[in-house]
């Protein structure tokens, strides 16, 4: 009898066991959308609990869990989601997340006060954002913003999102860019603090939007760009080869700033490539967008049509570059090709002299193989 009573002990333990409160000690409430905690006449599902699992009143958290009941609102029919940190800790962990695969727009950045699961997901007012290896974004994620946080370098993004917005983040680790996934077509980046982009591929790329931008080397646009914006920038250096220098001059510079959606935008924009610099990287200067004209950005004032100078480089388009290895390969197959040949050449020759210093006897029995050798260099 008292056996089986501790052992419904225990099994009452293991139920009402939390999991949250193994979470870091920083963490003392945690976003959930959970049915099975939550109250069920939260419109969205939503709610914040304790390291014990109990529902409390207060709108601040340090954590997200268990977030698969997430509910439509009444005021949307999508399945968006918003995270924030408002009270001041600027500490984050994904560590027991789960997002319903359903969601498909998030939004990290600040908000002076809690919104609600409504339009798009956020994560707000952070410097730290733990997400641990095992941790899985939801599978149909596509656009994903970054606004307002203070985190040094962005964390792994999945593999499924298009659209990219970083905006007035502290940002500056220019790896970042090296690590995007190469499913993203459209890319804002604008009031961070990256001072410069490099050996990325972006060929992808429909639309882009860059600031505070310094330098610009060896950054690859393909036929899909359709819109460049370039603000507040003054670029000391920008280095590329000559198909994206084709596919930027064709984009029409916009007569009026801010006002289009294709073509090539700008703002407070400067672009001037030095000599040193260019020779430095085998290049030429070149002016790009030429038909350029002064605009008027404020009433009564015309920005300066100064020319844009960048450097080109003598490297050829991806087409070609895959013709030179497909043909590199060719040459190193039948080079080796030639080798073997040689070598059975030689050992056939020698194969002969055996025979005739040789008592024929001693001699090793030939290969089909050898024989056949034999028979062609005779």
């Amino acid at each position: 009898m008292l056996l089986c009573f501790l052992c419904a002990v225990l099994v009452l333990v293991d139920a009402l066991s939390c999991p949250y409160d193994s979470l870091p000690p920083q963490v003392t409430t945690i976003l959930i959308a959970d049915a099975s905690l939550c109250p069920p006449q939260v419109e969205d599902g939503t709610c914040v609990v304790d390291c014990n699992c109990s529902v409390v009143n207060t709108t601040a958290y340090q954590a997200v869990g268990r977030c698969l009941d997430l509910a439509v609102t009444s005021k949307f029919t999508e399945y968006p989601m918003t995270i924030d940190s408002i009270d001041n800790s600027g500490y984050m962990s994904f560590a027991l997340a789960q997002f319903p695969d359903h969601i498909s727009y998030m939004y990290v950045g600040f908000v002076w006060a809690r919104c609600e699961f409504i339009y798009h997901s956020e994560i707000n007012n952070l410097n730290e954002l733990d997400v641990p290896e095992s941790f899985h974004w939801p599978r149909n994620v596509t656009q994903m913003h970054f606004n307002n946080n203070r985190l040094p370098s962005l964390p792994q993004l999945p593999p499924t999102i298009k659209s990219l917005h970083l905006t007035n983040n502290s940002f500056s680790n220019p790896k970042d860019f090296e690590a995007l996934p190469s499913s993203i077509i459209e890319l804002e980046v604008i009031a961070n603090k990256y001072t410069a982009v490099r050996n990325v591929n972006w060929c992808n790329m429909t639309s882009v939007k860059l600031s505070g931008i310094q330098h610009l080397d060896n950054v690859v646009f393909g036929p899909k760009l359709t819109y460049l914006y370039i603000d507040s920038s003054s670029v000391q250096s920008w280095v590329m080869n000559q198909a994206t220098f084709n596919v930027l001059n064709q984009l029409t510079p916009i007569a009026l700033p801010g006002r289009a959606s294709a073509g090539f935008d700008y703002s407070n924009l400067t672009i001037n490539t030095p000599q040193i610099a260019c020779s430095a990287a085998n290049g030429k200067q070149q002016e790009i967008w030429p038909n350029r004209v002064a605009r008027q950005v404020s009433r009564g004032v015309v920005e300066p049509s100064t020319p844009f100078i960048v450097c080109i480089t003598p490297g050829k388009s991806t087409t070609n570059m895959t013709n030179k290895y497909t043909t590199t390969a060719f040459l190193g197959l039948a080079v080796l090709t030639l080798l073997a040949l040689v070598y059975m050449a030689i050992f056939a020759r020698r194969w002969m002299m055996k025979i005739n210093s040789c008592d024929c006897k001693a001699v090793p029995m030939m290969t089909e193989s050898h024989a056949s050798i034999l028979r062609e260099l005779k």
